[in-house]
């Protein structure tokens, strides 16, 4: 009740301060009608907009003071403040996604003081703690299983992705917290496309002749391995299209 008071507050203020920059913009030889005009020209955006990408201090910006969002994702979570990671929740979200590695924000505080303030933890990792469940995913592919030729790099940041994973199973599993690691083969995505560096031909032919899976596939495990009941925890998941068996492995029609 108090929230949505202070939100209606908010907005009569954000109200009045653009009667008194109109009144203002009248009195004067038009200085002001290009800024104002701007201004309407990014408002009228925000109100026919579906989703709304910002970093976190900019979503305490006084222009979104008038709207709500039923859901709110902050990528990186694990990385910024508990104090910024606040700012976008002001806006009564019904769900709230938070991405990111747990791992991330300690190993940037030097500060032995504020470790015993325990500011090295970030809103992210104080949730998990505080519901005392939780399940952390991660991305990896089966280039962290069997390494290839031009790949070097890659893999090499794949195989950190599994052993990762293995490790944080192995440090959290007297915990109800879980642990999962994805681990496609081949998908089309757009990243094929960045891949071939805009080379639209180069990035098809790397599926010619065979059917590989889509990001909805992928999504899809995500969503089936964190609904796993709580007792659950699957923690390696290889998915495949039908025709490959590996990354030298795949048939493609003739």
């Amino acid at each position: 009740m108090l929230q949505a008071e202070l939100n209606e507050l908010t907005d009569r203020r954000f109200e009045l301060r653009e009667q008194v920059a109109s009144l203002r913009s009248r009195n004067k030889m038009g200085a002001l009608r290009p800024g104002a005009e701007h201004h309407m020209a990014r408002m009228s955006i925000l109100d026919d907009a579906e989703i709304v990408c910002t970093t976190l201090a900019g979503a305490g910006h006084e222009m979104l003071y008038r709207y709500t969002f039923d859901t709110v994702v902050i990528d990186e979570a694990a990385q910024t403040v508990e104090p910024s990671t606040l700012i976008p929740l002001r806006y009564e979200c019904m769900r709230c996604i938070m991405v990111g590695d747990p791992k991330q924000l300690p190993p940037t505080v030097l500060s032995q003081e504020a470790q015993r303030l325990e500011y090295d933890q970030s809103l992210f990792v104080r949730m998990f703690k505080a519901r005392n469940r939780g399940h952390i995913i991660n991305l990896g592919s089966i280039a962290g299983m069997e390494a290839y030729p031009s790949g070097s790099i890659y893999c090499a940041t794949k195989f950190a992705v599994r052993a990762f994973t293995s490790a944080l199973m192995k440090e959290l599993y007297t915990t109800p917290i879980r642990v999962t690691n994805i681990q496609p083969g081949m998908v089309e995505t757009e990243f094929s496309l960045v891949r071939a560096y805009g080379d639209q031909t180069a990035a098809d032919k790397v599926y010619v002749g065979m059917e590989p899976l889509r990001a909805e596939d992928i999504a899809e495990e995500i969503v089936w391995a964190a609904s796993r009941p709580d007792h659950v925890n699957i923690a390696e998941l290889t998915v495949l299209p039908v025709q490959q068996a590996g990354p030298y492995h795949v048939s493609r029609r003739t």
